[in-house]
């Protein structure tokens, strides 16, 4: 186990002198990537941007709390309080996609490759396809979390006692995967086999797609809320314990009978995990501050950021995977270019 301290060993590689902070002076709650520009997600209102050596730029897209936020590259798509869902794109220009009737908050989105965007209010979530048609689906439970499969037009729709998958442009009743709890974040595994809930308990949820068959991720000390596949999704990274977790994907088994890799232990719990979008590599934040980056094939580690300060709320690469985005709660942000 290693800590980052005035101890500090020689042995771990720091590149903690070669990251540009970036001051962003507000809580922060996300970080994606416009092209090659860092847009950080604040906790209220605007969406910090940062193009080259410039200072962040504060474009306000919404009228009060940001709730959620996703992103494709080449748009930020964020769902408020104030009932709207706002698309932000490279150049800065800010477009209201949606605003509830009832004003009810929005609380998830969803990006799909095509450009079809899905949001949730309540019990209702919505997709709106290239063409503008817009659908709804009314679910028996707030909705928790979204996701668009990989491949055709499919949504999950996460809520409590399982997940909803609809086709919007079918006449077909969805189809309900059953497991008792709160069901949260959601996500398809790029090859489209397998659908995995992140849970209110300290636990992972999943379905094997083909015959629906349970696969049980248990044994957090603490809920995981941030998760993503690694290149190729070989493996699903995870917050939620004092390591970050690698659930095998490989096998037509996924993670069933098999236990999980834990690499980066730290004496402090992951809170935000990102992976290379080409290499086997991830960063990993953590609630003491720290940040570091980590090779999958034998766990070395590069000491991104110091602990000592908030916890990492949020992590991101660029499309390319040359730069490295971190955001900490309490607005400290920095860049790294690899």
């Amino acid at each position: 186990m290693t800590e980052f301290d005035q101890g500090e060993s020689a042995s771990i590689v720091s590149v903690t002198d070669k990251v540009r902070a970036v001051a962003i002076g507000a809580p922060l709650s996300a970080v994606h990537f416009l092209d090659e520009q860092a847009a950080f997600v604040g906790s209220e209102e605007n969406i910090f941007v940062v193009t080259g050596e410039a200072e962040p730029v504060s474009v306000p897209v919404h009228g009060g709390g940001i709730l959620c936020a996703t992103s494709d590259s080449k748009r930020i798509v964020t769902g408020g309080d104030d009932g709207k869902v706002a698309s932000l794109n490279a150049k800065g220009e800010v477009t209201v996609l949606a605003t509830d009737p009832k004003r009810r908050w929005i609380d998830s989105v969803a990006l799909h490759p095509d450009g079809a965007v899905a949001w949730s209010a309540g019990k209702t979530a919505f997709v709106r396809s290239g063409k503008d048609q817009e659908k709804s689906l009314d679910v028996p439970s707030t909705v928790g979390g979204l996701a668009f499969a990989p491949k055709g037009l499919r949504l999950a729709v996460a809520h409590y006692n399982g997940v909803t998958l609809w086709f919007p442009n079918m006449a077909a009743e969805p189809e309900f995967l059953p497991w008792t709890g709160s069901h949260l974040a959601v996500t398809f595994s790029p090859d489209n086999k397998f659908l995995v809930t992140a849970m209110h308990e300290p636990a992972l949820h999943g379905w094997r797609l083909a015959d629906n068959r349970h696969m049980r991720m248990t044994g957090y000390p603490g809920r995981v809320r941030s998760i993503a596949w690694t290149a190729g999704g070989k493996a699903l990274a995870t917050s939620g314990a004092d390591a970050v977790i690698l659930w095998p994907f490989a096998s037509k088994d996924g993670p069933m009978g098999k236990e999980p890799a834990m690499l980066a232990p730290l004496k402090a719990r992951v809170t935000a995990v990102a992976c290379h979008p080409d290499q086997a590599i991830f960063a990993a934040g953590y609630e003491d501050g720290t940040v570091l980056m980590v090779r999958m094939a034998d766990g070395a580690e590069i000491l991104v950021h110091r602990n000592g300060g908030a916890a990492i709320a949020a992590l991101a690469w660029s499309a390319k995977g040359t730069l490295l985005a971190f955001a900490a709660q309490d607005g400290e942000a920095g860049l790294l270019t690899l």
